[in-house]
């Protein structure tokens, strides 16, 4: 499963916001977006680990919310795809304040290997520039959960942060994420994310992104 949506690297404001809820309108609003991304392991200097390639379409009708997400392995012996389907509702409960559930079902194409959880966040925008928020992350199958906590900040029209902190039950460990972003045009995008945890060495992902409206928006 994805770490997080901060590893999408564009829009980092945006991206990692929604965990929490999106914009409510009382329209249907179809929208998608691709990245194409490279790794590279930063233990022993920096070396290409993977190139992996990205689509996804998110939907929302009022308060409720769904998507579909697909992501290419890169060298699994396998698989060559993992897919995400989700589902949820949130909404404004106070001025600045949202929430927003999701239940989220992945599975590779072709091992059968699935699961699913459900993700409880809140969001609470410090300025018009910025937000935190917490979401909990329960997996019902193994009966563990993860805590994730986040802050995003947009520096300029272009230039966006993010930064994370989670602790995982299921893998004993705390991870952290550290992502900026630019936005080359309202469309397109170029992002940089490190992401570590104790227990094993970081990972920095080059991204570059694309998202479109549909319908709506």
């Amino acid at each position: 499963m994805r770490l997080s949506s901060l590893a999408a690297a564009t829009g980092l404001v945006s991206a990692i916001a929604l965990t929490a809820a999106p914009a409510v309108a009382n329209e249907l609003e179809i929208s998608g977006s691709a990245a194409l991304n490279i790794e590279a392991d930063t233990g022993d200097g920096i070396s290409h680990s993977a190139s992996t390639a990205e689509i996804g379409i998110d939907l929302s009708y009022g308060g409720a919310f769904g998507g579909i997400w697909v992501g290419s392995l890169y060298d699994d012996p396998s698989d060559e795809l993992e897919i995400e389907l989700s589902l949820g509702y949130g909404g404004e409960f106070a001025p600045g304040y949202t929430y927003g559930i999701t239940y989220t079902h992945y599975f590779l194409n072709n091992s059968g290997e699935q699961g699913y959880d459900l993700t409880f966040g809140l969001a609470a925008a410090v300025s018009e520039q910025s937000e935190i928020g917490i979401d909990v992350i329960y997996a019902p199958e193994d009966e563990t959960t993860d805590v994730e906590g986040w802050v995003a900040v947009s520096l300029t029209d272009r230039w966006s942060l993010a930064g994370l902190v989670g602790k995982s039950q299921a893998d004993d460990n705390t991870y952290y994420e550290f992502g900026v972003g630019y936005a080359l045009t309202d469309s397109a995008g170029l992002g940089l994310v490190y992401e570590d945890a104790d227990d094993s060495d970081g990972t920095l992902t080059f991204s570059v992104t694309y998202d479109f409206d549909i319908l709506g928006g």
